[in-house]
C-alpha cells in the first residue's frame, strides 16, 4: 500500500479514508503528534472516527480547505522548532515559537467551529429523525383508527346479517328463491342431457366427459333441492313461496346480478337490506352443494 503524505496539497488530494483521517488528524483526533505518513491501512482502522470525519467533511469544504492549510502550517513550524534545538540557533528557534503561536489560534478557532458544524449536523439528523418518528406513529395512528373502523363496519354488517338469519320471513324466501334456481337448474341440465344423447344418436359419438360434467350437474342440483326442501319442512308450517312470487322474482334477479359480476346494482337490488339477503342467499347456495 502506498504511503500518503498528510499535508494540506495531499489531503485535499486524498479519497476516501485517508482524506478523513487527514481531517481527523487536523482537528486533533488522532493528535497532532501522530507520524506525518499514514496508510489507508491506518485510516481504515478506526471507522468510527471516519463517521465522524465524514460529518465533519459536510458542513463546509472551503472550512475543511483553510483548516489543512493552518494544520501544515502549524506542522511545519513544529518540525522548524523542534530542529533548532541547538544554542546557537536560539534565534530561529524563538521566531518558530512565535510562529507557532501565531497559528494556535486559527487552528483552535477552525477545530470549534469544526465541532460547532458537527453539532449543527447532529443536530439537524436528530430533528429528522424526530420528524421521521412523528410521521410514523401519525401514519400509524391512522391505521389503527381505519383499522377500528373496518371492524366496526364489519361487525355492525355481521350483526345486521344475524337478524335477516333470525327472521323466519326472510328464511323463507331465501330457501325458497334457492329450490327455485336448483329446480330451474336441474331443467337445464336435463335438457341438456337429452340434447346429447339425441345428437349422439345421430351421429354415433358421445362426449364422455361432457355427460360426467352434466350427470355432476345434475347431482348437484337434487342435492340443493333436498337440502332447501329439508330446510322448509324443518320449519313450523313454513310451505315454499311459488317461484312467480314478487319477492323470490325479484331475489332472484338481484343474485343473478351478482353472478354475472354486475357489483353496481340499481333499483332494488341497491337497497342495503336486499344486499344482505343477496349474500346470505349466495352463502346458502355455496353451502348447500354436494358435500356440505
Amino acid at each position: 500500500m502506498v504511503s500518503v503524505e498528510l499535508s494540506c496539497h495531499h489531503c485535499q488530494r486524498a479519497a476516501g479514508a485517508v482524506q478523513v483521517f487527514c481531517v481527523l488528524r487536523v482537528f486533533g483526533v488522532f493528535g497532532t503528534d501522530l507520524p506525518r505518513k499514514a496508510t489507508t491501512e491506518k485510516a481504515m482502522r478506526y471507522p468510527a472516527l471516519v463517521i465522524v470525519g465524514v460529518l465533519l467533511l459536510r458542513p463546509s469544504a472551503a472550512r475543511a480547505q483553510e483548516c489543512w492549510q493552518i494544520e501544515h502550517d502549524y506542522e511545519n513550524a513544529k518540525a522548524e522548532y523542534a530542529a533548532y534545538s541547538s544554542p546557537s540557533m536560539i534565534k530561529h528557534r524563538h521566531d518558530s515559537e512565535q510562529q507557532l503561536a501565531r497559528l494556535q489560534k486559527p487552528l483552535d478557532e477552525c477545530r470549534r467551529k469544526a465541532a460547532t458544524d458537527a453539532a449543527a449536523a447532529k443536530a439537524k439528523e436528530q430533528e429528522r429523525m424526530r420528524v421521521d418518528a412523528a410521521a410514523r406513529a401519525t401514519k400509524a395512528a391512522v391505521k389503527a383508527r381505519l383499522d377500528a373502523e373496518a371492524n366496526a363496519m364489519e361487525d355492525k354488517h355481521e350483526a345486521e346479517l344475524d337478524l335477516l338469519r333470525s327472521n323466519p320471513a326472510v328464511g323463507r324466501l331465501i330457501w325458497s328463491t334457492e329450490l327455485c334456481i336448483a329446480q330451474k337448474a336441474r331443467t337445464t341440465t336435463l335438457a341438456a342431457i337429452a340434447k346429447e344423447r339425441k345428437y349422439s344418436r345421430i351421429g354415433g359419438v358421445v362426449s364422455l366427459k361432457d355427460m360426467k360434467d352434466l350427470q355432476d350437474d345434475l347431482r348437484a342440483s337434487d342435492d340443493r333441492i333436498a337440502a332447501a326442501k329439508a330446510t322448509l319442512r324443518a320449519e313450523p308450517a313454513t310451505s315454499p313461496l311459488a317461484c312467480s312470487a314478487p319477492k323470490v322474482v325479484a331475489l332472484w334477479n338481484c343474485y343473478q346480478q351478482l353472478e354475472n359480476g354486475n357489483l353496481s346494482p340499481v333499483g332494488i337490488c341497491a337497497d342495503s337490506v336486499m344486499e344482505n339477503i343477496v349474500e346470505l342467499l349466495t352463502h346458502e347456495f355455496e353451502h348447500s352443494g354436494p358435500g356440505q
